[in-house]
């Protein structure tokens, strides 16, 4: 040990007595001090703005153009220039030949040199922490564990870097030419994971030699033992090759025993890797404070009542423009997306089905004129994929139905002996789904979902249809990330006119009854009053010149209607536009509702709506009207060509109005004396969720009626869905800074690390001069 720290210290001897280390220091600290003070400064700017700023440790280490990834992205650029000499100065000035004749061994002599860049490497890293100690004090409860684990990431990088480093000044006695060697190897491994990714088993070989992103989870927080194990092992397949290099050089052997040597390594780093990367043997800590990279604990539950090995088949269908999302060359990087479920089952299976069918969302395929064929070969050009590897439409046909799905990506997630269920990428920038969507799909598997039932029969609003003014969006509509179809809910029809109180009563947990355009009466009505008298929950909804379609709905419930139709004139919109917002009682009601807090509500034509005092049911508004500049216009009627007045005389109020209702009450459940609470809503818009409503832009006007819609079917279905996977907010949502007082911190924490540096650089480089 003494003899490799004697080599350690004559090393570092050098290095601190470099211009070129001490300027790569300099450099190194002034890229991160310029990223740190400017994101200083914008975090004081955006506190002042918004007065809250979640996650500024995050902010200032972890996102785009932060500390740690400016260092990342920027460290394979020292490294070359700090180890070309570690060897091959050794080899040009002939010292190796001393080296030779000593007992040194050589694993001794490699070891010292590196050695000496690691400690080069801590110190050099160590001009961050005036950073850290400057944010522990000026940001509030800082997340230090975070802070540490991307400075363990970086460190870990800088090891790997200064193996590959030393090796290649093993290869050459020309500077030079081993940092450019040296810069090559680097980015080969950065890049590993691109080589071979169509061929079944080299790319699982490639994608665990590569570099990428191994880093980047020590810096999000997330430090695993595969990670951990991939660089020590890297360290020590790059130090071993360093070592086998010094000692042929010193003793002549045979090749077969060089042969030997090499696959030695290669075999020992290959066991450990693949142990190490092993689901069930892989260890987890999440060193952030609101556990950021770890499911939540509503999925956690769920995944710990699932009876079996779980496993998600994909299919891809070749003529498909989505096909690219489960390519051969993409499987790693898919399979990834799934890294974090399996944390907590490392049994999951991942398969992938490819064939080739009707495309429905292709927009270039055209039925009759070319032939899902066709299509698919045509794909299948620029990959390395055999045509013949493909089911048919026959074969894959026979194993699942997936017209329903359009034929397009999607996975099927299967439990042991307990069904399956689709788990869909959507039409969204993101693409795949998130934990919300895929605990869902695995709840799916062992619960019970919500059954909702939309009525038919009264010329009723529909839900497979995509007129404006249909309900297709938000309720069943696939490539819709938040359509209640993705977030656990099963819809059904059924016309009323066919069938039977009974058949409906215990069916469904939710009945829609959604803007009839014909009057409820006869057998008809008394089907759904004996529905609401049984205690089912319901949704009703209509809008002005409809109501009298469930006027007697409406009275046994205890709803009444004002007159008219509610306006707002203005300027921008037409009069009948109503921008609504939640009342402070239904904030009450769920969580869901309570995120609306400050939200609008647009509503394009609506009631306004009053209640009995003799209902037996509790009434909470839902939405109101602003109270000024609205009322129930009873006199226009065409607000196309007529311009509404507001006229006192004729009975309009100008005032809070409510355009929507909750109601509950409590009845007795099926088990006998036990009381479970009815719900029902009623709206006065059956337009605000409608297709158009949900999804129109009107500039100057943020809405919600998404999340109204929503929270609304939350409410009616006991808050079961959609799952609330949400995390805490973290503690450091506070800078003690005001924006001036950052612009004036931002020099100082530019400047004072490199002058200091430079200093005693400057210091150091006299004082050898001098003796």
């Amino acid at each position: 040990m003494r003899q490799i720290y004697a080599i350690a210290k004559a090393e570092l001897r050098v290095l601190f007595y470099s211009p070129i280390a001490w300027l790569i220091m300099i450099i190194f600290s002034f890229q991160a001090y310029s990223s740190f003070a400017d994101l200083v400064v914008f975090m004081a700017n955006k506190q002042e703005l918004s007065g809250f700023v979640p996650s500024i440790t995050k902010e200032l280490y972890t996102k785009f153009n932060s500390v740690y990834l400016v260092i990342q992205n920027n460290l394979y650029l020292y490294i070359p220039l700090l180890t070309m000499g570690l060897m091959s100065r050794e080899y040009s000035s002939g010292s190796i030949k001393l080296l030779y004749s000593s007992p040194l061994g050589g694993i001794k002599v490699i070891l010292g040199k590196y050695l000496s860049i690691v400690i080069f490497a801590v110190v050099m890293l160590g001009t961050i922490v005036p950073s850290i100690i400057f944010t522990m004090y000026k940001v509030e409860a800082v997340d230090l564990s975070l802070l540490l684990s991307g400075l363990l990431g970086l460190t870990l990088l800088f090891f790997v870097y200064a193996s590959v480093g030393l090796y290649m000044s093993t290869l050459s006695s020309y500077q030079v030419v081993v940092a450019m060697l040296t810069l090559g190897l680097l980015a080969l491994i950065n890049n590993m994971g691109v080589i071979g990714q169509n061929l079944d088993g080299l790319r699982e070989i490639t994608h665990w030699l590569s570099l990428k992103g191994r880093t980047g989870n020590f810096i999000d927080g997330l430090i695993t033992s595969k990670d951990i194990a991939y660089f020590l092992v890297i360290v020590f397949i790059f130090l071993s090759l360093s070592v086998i290099k010094l000692n042929s050089g010193r003793s002549k052997e045979s090749i077969g025993k060089s042969i030997l040597r090499y696959s030695s390594v290669v075999v020992f780093a290959a066991l450990v890797a693949y142990i190490s990367s092993r689901p069930n043997l892989t260890l987890f800590y999440d060193a952030t404070q609101n556990k950021a990279n770890t499911l939540s604990d509503t999925s956690i539950d769920i995944i710990k009542r699932l009876n079996g090995r779980v496993n998600i088949t994909t299919y891809v269908n070749m003529a498909d423009e989505q096909h690219k999302l489960g390519i051969t060359s993409s499987k790693i990087s898919d399979g990834e997306k799934f890294d974090r479920y399996r944390r907590f089952m490392p049994s999951l299976k991942m398969d992938y089905v490819y064939y080739y069918d009707e495309p429905f969302k292709n927009r270039n395929y055209e039925a009759g004129v070319t032939s899902a064929e066709d299509v698919a070969r045509n794909f299948l050009k620029p990959l390395r994929m055999n045509f013949e590897s493909l089911l048919t439409p026959e074969q894959i046909r026979e194993k699942v139905d997936l017209k329903p799905e359009l034929n397009t990506f999607v996975r099927q997630v299967s439990l042991e002996n307990e069904g399956s269920t689709f788990l869909r990428v959507y039409d969204d920038f993101m693409k795949y789904p998130f934990e919300p969507e895929i605990s869902v799909a695995l709840l799916r598997l062992i619960d019970t979902v919500p059954k909702v039932l939309f009525l038919t029969g009264s010329g009723e609003t529909s839900i497979t249809r995509y007129g404006e003014k249909d309900y297709t969006k938000f309720t069943t509509e696939r490539g819709n990330r938040s359509a209640l179809i993705n977030q656990g809910y099963d819809f059904f029809t059924e016309d009323i006119r066919l069938v039977k109180v009974e058949e409906l009563e215990k069916k469904y947990d939710l009945v829609v009854l959604a803007d009839p355009k014909v009057k409820i009466e006869g057998e008809n009505l008394r089907k759904i009053l004996s529905l609401i008298e049984r205690g089912n929950n319901f949704l009703i909804t209509t809008k002005p010149g409809r109501e009298q379609n469930i006027k007697a709905i409406a009275d046994a419930l205890g709803v009444l209607y004002l007159p008219g139709t509610l306006v707002s004139p203005q300027q921008e919109f037409a009069p009948t536009l109503i921008s609504t917002s939640l009342s402070p009682a239904a904030f009450s009601l769920s969580r869901n509702f309570r995120f609306l807090r400050g939200q609008l509500i647009t509503m394009s034509g609506a009631l306004g709506l009053d209640f009995k005092l003799s209902t037996p049911y509790e009434i909470i508004p839902l939405t109101a009207s602003p109270p000024r500049g609205t009322w129930n216009e009873v006199e226009s009627i065409d607000f196309v060509t007529e311009k509404p007045i507001f006229n006192r005389a004729a009975g309009e109020v100008q005032r809070a109005i409510s355009t929507s209702f909750a109601l509950r009450k409590e009845i007795k459940s099926e088990l006998g004396d036990s009381l479970k609470e009815q719900r029902i809503v009623f709206l006065g818009d059956a337009d605000c969720i409608s297709n158009s409503e949900i999804g129109r832009f009107r500039k100057g006007l943020e809405i919600a009626n998404s999340r109204f819609a929503t929270a609304i079917f939350n409410w009616l279905t006991y808050e079961k869905f959609p799952l609330n996977t949400s995390k805490e907010f973290t503690k450091d949502n506070k800078i003690y800074l005001t924006f001036k007082q950052a612009r004036k911190w931002k020099i100082p924490l530019i400047w004072t690390i490199p002058i200091l540096l430079s200093l005693l650089s400057m210091s150091i480089l006299y004082y050898r001069k001098r003796w």
